[in-house]
């Protein structure tokens, strides 16, 4: 299948609900994402239609990244999957919010 990724961040985001940025990296690996250092903090999280940063901030993790807008759904689902809260935003290549998806509570 042919992807379409972005060629700048198209994905924002906000993971609550979780313990550690290692927590969720490992959450995204054991789905089948490959699993990376993005640097001496962060986690870098890749399939064939996205790569996603997950980082850390003092309450919530950050995540940003490159999805394939076909996929977003499929990103989503994968999220609701780990029980994890978040809220998501999709930009289109213009840099505007085309979708805003968030867990209740």
């Amino acid at each position: 299948m042919d992807y379409k990724i972005p060629d700048k961040n198209n994905l924002y985001g906000i993971i609550s609900n979780i313990e550690s940025k290692r927590a969720l990296a490992d959450m995204f690996g054991a789905s089948g994402w490959r699993v990376g250092k993005a640097n001496w903090t962060d986690f870098e999280v890749m399939i064939d239609w996205g790569e996603i940063i997950i980082e850390s901030d003092e309450y919530d993790l950050l995540i940003n990244g490159v999805v394939d807008p076909e996929m977003f759904d499929e990103f989503r689902k994968l999220l609701d999957s780990f029980g994890v809260k978040y809220v998501l935003e999709l930009y289109d290549e213009n840099g505007n919010l085309i979708k805003e998806v968030k867990t209740e509570n």
